[in-house]
C-alpha cells in the first residue's frame, strides 16, 4: 500500500481544512466540525408554571419554569440528554472518502489522540434558527457532560448574564472523552452526554418567548480532532 495513495484518500476523507503529515508508514490528521446542542425551553406561558417533556432530534430535556416569590422573574431548569457525536456518521463519511481516494476502508486503521470540545456561542433560537432573545437576560447557567469513571465529567460550562460573552469553563479534551471517541469510531456508535441549565428571565420579557416557535438554548461547538491513520497489517 503506497504512502502517496493513502495520503490523497485521507485527504479527502478529513477534507480540505485537514492537515495531513507522514508519521512513520501512518499519516497524522488534524480537523475541526461544528456541532450544537438544543436545550428546549418548553412552551413559555406568560405564568410562567409550565412542567414538560420535549423530545425531538436533539434529544430529551425535562423542562420545569418556576416564578419567584416576588412574580418578577421566571427560571426556566432544563435537564438534557442526548447526542454528542454520531460516531457512527462520522466513520460513514471518513470511509465513504477513503474508498472514493481509491482505497478499501477496511484496509485502514484510524485512531484518534486528542478530542477537544469548546464553546463558539449562546444564543436562544428558535426551531428555525432565528434568534429569540428577551430584552434583558438577568443569568443562565449551562453545562454538558460525559459519564466517565463512574462520575459526570463535565466538558463545557457557560454561565453569565449575556449570551454573546459567556464565562466559559470544564474539561474540554478529557482522557474520557478520547476514549469514548475512539471505542464509538469502532463501534459506529455515539457519544453520550447529559446537560442541564438554568435560563433566568424577567416575567414581563416572557412574551418574546411565547411568540417563537420551540425556542431553545442553543450552544454551538466546535469540536477539533487530531490522531493518526494506517494501513492494517494482516
Amino acid at each position: 500500500m503506497r504512502i502517496a495513495f493513502q495520503k490523497l484518500a485521507l485527504a479527502l476523507a478529513l477534507g480540505a481544512a485537514a492537515v495531513v503529515v507522514g508519521s512513520g508508514c501512518g499519516i497524522a490528521f488534524q480537523d475541526s466540525k461544528d456541532g450544537k446542542l438544543r436545550f428546549a425551553l418548553g412552551d413559555v406561558e406568560p405564568t410562567c408554571d409550565v412542567d414538560t417533556t420535549v423530545d425531538d432530534e436533539n434529544g430529551r430535556a425535562e423542562v420545569t419554569h418556576t416564578v419567584s416569590d416576588d412574580q418578577t422573574r421566571c427560571t426556566i431548569h432544563v435537564e438534557w440528554s442526548g447526542v454528542l457525536v454520531d460516531m457512527a456518521a462520522v466513520r460513514e463519511t471518513t470511509e465513504a472518502q477513503i474508498e472514493a481516494g481509491g482505497l478499501p476502508a477496511a484496509n485502514v486503521a484510524v485512531r484518534f489522540k486528542n478530542v477537544t470540545v469548546t464553546l463558539a456561542e449562546v444564543r436562544i433560537r428558535d426551531d428555525a434558527g432565528n434568534d429569540v432573545q428577551p430584552p434583558q437576560l438577568p443569568s443562565y447557567d449551562a453545562r454538558v457532560g460525559i459519564e466517565g469513571e463512574g462520575e459526570l465529567l463535565q466538558i463545557v460550562h457557560a454561565e453569565g448574564g449575556d449570551p454573546l460573552n459567556p464565562t466559559v469553563s470544564g474539561n474540554p479534551n478529557s482522557d474520557a472523552l478520547l476514549d469514548l471517541a475512539n471505542k464509538q469510531y469502532e463501534a459506529r456508535g455515539t457519544i453520550l452526554a447529559n446537560g442541564s441549565a438554568d435560563v433566568v428571565l424577567f416575567t414581563a420579557d416572557l412574551a418574546a418567548l411565547d411568540a417563537a416557535d420551540q425556542p431553545a438554548l442553543e450552544m454551538r461547538l466546535d469540536v477539533a480532532v487530531d490522531g493518526e491513520a494506517s494501513p492494517k497489517l494482516f
